[in-house]
Formats: C-alpha cells, sequence, structure tokens
C-alpha cells in the first residue's frame, strides 16, 4: 500500500497551523476537524503497518525498543527544553523592545538562535539515525558487535519484502530509481516515517490485542 494520503495530511497540517495562529479556543467544528485529522494520520500508518501481518509473538520486541527509543526522545526534549530555556528572558527583552520602542533584534541574538537551534537540529538527526539503526536490527537482524551478539530480526523474509515495497519513495526525498534503492535502505526509510511516527506505537499496541 504506497503513502496515498501523505499529501492530504501536509494540507491538513498547513491548515491546522494558520487555524493554531488566529484562535485560541477551538470551535465545534474545528474540534470534529482536528479529530478527522488525527484519524487521517492514524489510517495512514495503519494502510502501512497491517500489512505486514505482524504474529502476536513479534509484538513485544518491536514495542520495546519504541519504549525504549520514546524514552530517549523525552531525555532529547529536556535537554531542548533547557538549552531554549536559557535564551528565555533575552528574548522576551529583546521582543519587548522591538514591539513597544521598534529596536530591532540585535545580531549576536541572531546568531545564538542560529547556533542552538542548528545544534539541536543536528542532535536531532543523530539520535533519530541511532533510533532507525537500532529499530532495524530488531525488525531484520544485524552483526555482532563489541557490546551484543548476533542478532535475529523477528520479521521473516515475506514481511522483509512487505515493508521495503510499502511505500513510494519519491515522496521522501529519493531520486533513484525504485530498482535501485536497496532493501535495507527502503526498510531504514519505513522504519523512520511510519515506525517511529509518533501514532504508530499505540496503533501497535491495539494491533497486537488481535494479532494471533
Amino acid at each position: 500500500m504506497k503513502h496515498l494520503l501523505l499529501s492530504l495530511c501536509l494540507v491538513f497540517a498547513v491548515s491546522t497551523g494558520a487555524i493554531a495562529t488566529t484562535q485560541n479556543t477551538p470551535t465545534e467544528a474545528q474540534k470534529k476537524s482536528q479529530l478527522a485529522q488525527l484519524r487521517i494520520s492514524q489510517l495512514d500508518v495503519l494502510v502501512q503497518v497491517v500489512p505486514m501481518v505482524l504474529r502476536k509473538e513479534q509484538f513485544p520486541a518491536i514495542l520495546t525498543a519504541l519504549e525504549k527509543i520514546r524514552a530517549d526522545d523525552q531525555r532529547t526534549f529536556k535537554v531542548e527544553d533547557d538549552e531554549i530555556n536559557k535564551l528565555a528572558k533575552e528574548l522576551d527583552d529583546t521582543y519587548d523592545l522591538a514591539v513597544k520602542k521598534g529596536v530591532y533584534p540585535s545580531k549576536d541574538l541572531i546568531a545564538k538562535i542560529g547556533k542552538v537551534t542548528r545544534a539541536l537540529g543536528i542532535q536531532r538527526q543523530i539520535l533519530s539515525s541511532v533510533h532507525v539503526d537500532d529499530l532495524y536490527k530488531v525488525l531484520v537482524g544485524g552483526p555482532a558487535t563489541p557490546d551484543s551478539p548476533v542478532q535475529k530480526g523477528v520479521l521473516d523474509a515475506g514481511q522483509q519484502k512487505a515493508v521495503a515495497n510499502s511505500l513510494d519513495h519519491k515522496y521522501f526525498g529519493e531520486t533513484a530509481k525504485e530498482s535501485e534503492i536497496s532493501d535495507e535502505k527502503k526498510i531504514k526509510i519505513f522504519i523512520r516515517y511510519i515506525l517511529l511516527d509518533p501514532l504508530c506505537y499505540d496503533i501497535l499496541v491495539q494491533l497486537q490485542k488481535i494479532a494471533s
């Protein structure tokens, strides 16, 4: 199943952001719309995960890995909050001067903001790549490392092929022909954009209950 709902979700994401910037209290219609948008996002994940046909015994290893990743994310968010909060007073003072006296933000502050956001962005990219690699080993397996023996993946060959062929990779920045992209890279794209989607963990928990 290709990523058919992706463009629609992107449109909704933009429109939701516009609503959020113009109104503080959502109307009932907006609440219903937001719930509908959530359902679309959930279905966008579901149409990729269900064809994996995960068996009951395969869920624990995947969920345990995702729980570790979620814990890592929370620690990362705390570090990011702490770094941004170091600028809070200077940001507040600069904003007040700008709106009350028309004083342009200093080059020094702009440089600080750029330095912090770039550093945090790089840290996120590194952590995301580590998470993708860790989850790949859970799904497919991996060679022995100083920290662990040879790891056997939980997915069988058919499931691995289904995951590799699930997405239309041009939507994820790939310019090479599908036939030129390795299965490993395809599976890692699936991990990054589907299994590491914040909605996926709860969906897997629900699917585990009906798995056989």
